[in-house]
């Protein structure tokens, strides 16, 4: 495997971890106000958080340049 496969593999898993986690959070939230969300809502808020993440680390990035 050269470096760019490993580096996309590497970032797969990191989307997958932060879907993951976003919608454990999302689920005991839900669980608190007593309200479900869908699975499409929360796909919706994990992909924005995941976007949001990327955005903030290619500023920090620049940023240290």
């Amino acid at each position: 495997m050269n470096l760019k496969h490993l580096f996309l593999l590497h970032l797969q898993k990191l989307r997958l971890t932060v879907h993951s986690e976003v919608r454990k959070i999302c689920q005991d939230v839900g669980r608190q106000i007593r309200m479900d969300l869908t699975e499409d809502a929360i796909s919706v808020i994990a992909e924005l958080a995941w976007k949001k993440m990327r955005v903030i680390g290619q500023d920090l990035e620049h940023f240290a340049k």
